[in-house]
């Protein structure tokens, strides 16, 4: 029985890994979507969402521990 539970615990650490990159990869293309607009209304939008999402990861970080 334990096997089976190292194994699920290792399937959701690879999940959280790939969430965080995946996490990570988001910020980036915000940050060049916010210097390629010049819409407000739609930079806004996007600076909104950018400060979500180091939120996120540091959600997803601490799940990992």
């Amino acid at each position: 029985m334990s096997n089976k539970l190292s194994g699920v615990r290792a399937m959701a650490t690879e999940e959280l890994e790939a969430a965080i990159a995946s996490t990570a990869k988001k910020i980036h293309e915000l940050l060049e979507q916010i210097g390629a607009t010049s819409d407000p209304r739609e930079k806004r939008r996007l600076e909104r969402r950018l400060k979500e999402l180091p939120i996120l990861r540091l959600w997803q970080l601490g799940q990992i521990s």
